[in-house]
């Protein structure tokens, strides 16, 4: 727990998260299929080239047991490359090169045929992925976040994880992208330019392919005695979403070495001295193993230690204020008012939870 800058009042709650990371000799096999949109509105510098150059580095990642399909949609939808071994890298790479856009996007019928070949070379005990690369424009075919929430939902059941790259700026569908992922049971990224690329996909390889938890998401109870409060900092514009309880809230995956950190601005019901050591809130981590079915549950208590803002780690100093210029440039592009800090409590006898998930 440390101050708030922007208000001397309130406080901030940090709750930090990290997954185990997996050495990549002890990675299972993976089974992927390069799912890339080549559709008109993808000819552009920041658009398909940068994921060709993105996809070639992935590739260099690849061992002999892994293995890659591609699958292009634009104005039509084929199989640019069957399932091929990662030890042929030079004839996944040559097919990569050879792609170009042009064309409507008939979305829907290139995550079929992705999901068909996906489900053709399945790998039992392995890791089954698709990554959906575009720019988020489903201009044919399945048009509505409805209709490719069914879509995607309809197969996550498979044991086939999603992973969505989004690229360009304008035209790009960035919650159609999220929803994507989500319902996929897998995570998104987007990519803005090279460097981006190698992090994502080089740097933070395990952690964007490999899963170690599925469906997982905290729980979080605050203590009415001291948090009055509370707001999930860079969350504002998606009220809905936030006050959801733990039941309605459905999760998402976890990858190898993934780390996040949630951000609290609470209101306390009593002064510093008086909650310090006290028990702030109740967190419980759910989530399932990958492939499996139980859902397993971690129980934390988070004490009330306080420090300075200037006291706390320059990384979490620095999340901080990207969240909160993040909530002003969601606020400016929804011309939406400032979200009032949601009460943790009515009563005494109420319950003061909050769900934070992945995906």
């Amino acid at each position: 727990v440390s101050s708030c800058p922007w208000n001397s009042n309130n406080r901030l709650l940090y709750i930090d998260l990290s997954a185990k990371k997996i050495n990549l000799d002890k990675l299972p096999p993976s089974n992927l299929v390069f799912l890339i949109d080549v559709s008109g509105s993808m000819d552009m510098t920041n658009r398909l080239p940068l994921l060709k150059s993105a996809f070639k580095l992935l590739v260099n990642n690849l061992r002999a047991k892994d293995s890659v399909a591609i699958v292009v949609y634009g104005g039509t939808t084929g199989i640019m490359l069957n399932s091929t071994s990662g030890a042929e890298k030079d004839k996944i790479i040559t097919a990569i090169d050879e792609i170009t856009p042009g064309g409507s996007t008939p979305g829907a019928s290139g995550v079929l045929l992705a999901y068909g070949l996906a489900k053709r070379h399945f790998i039992v005990g392995g890791n089954n992925r698709v990554i959906l690369a575009t720019d988020g424009d489903f201009n044919v075919g399945l048009k509505t976040e409805g209709e490719l929430d069914e879509l995607i939902s309809r197969n996550k059941e498979s044991g086939i994880y999603l992973t969505c790259l989004g690229v360009g700026m304008g035209n790009y569908k960035d919650s159609k992208i999220q929803t994507l992922a989500r319902k996929g049971d897998g995570n998104f990224s987007y990519l803005d330019n090279f460097n981006e690329a190698q992090k994502v996909l080089m740097k933070e390889f395990t952690q964007t392919l490999y899963s170690v938890a599925d469906d997982a998401y905290l729980n979080i109870e605050f203590n009415p005695k001291y948090v009055k409060e509370y707001r999930l900092l860079g969350f504002d514009n998606k009220v809905g979403a936030l006050y959801d309880t733990t039941a309605l809230v459905e999760g998402g995956e976890i990858g190898s070495g993934y780390s996040m950190t949630g951000i609290f601005e609470i209101s306390p019901e009593v002064a510093d001295s008086n909650a310090t050591a006290q028990n702030l809130a109740s967190i419980k981590l759910n989530y399932k193993n990958p492939g499996d079915t139980v859902k397993h549950v971690f129980a934390y208590e988070s004490m009330y230690n306080f420090k300075e803002f200037n006291e706390i780690d320059k990384d979490q100093q620095f999340l901080t204020a990207k969240q909160r210029a993040w909530r002003h440039r969601a606020i400016c592009l929804a011309q939406l008012s400032v979200q009032p800090l949601q009460y943790a409590v009515a009563q005494a006898t109420s319950s003061s939870r909050h769900s934070l998930r992945w995906g």
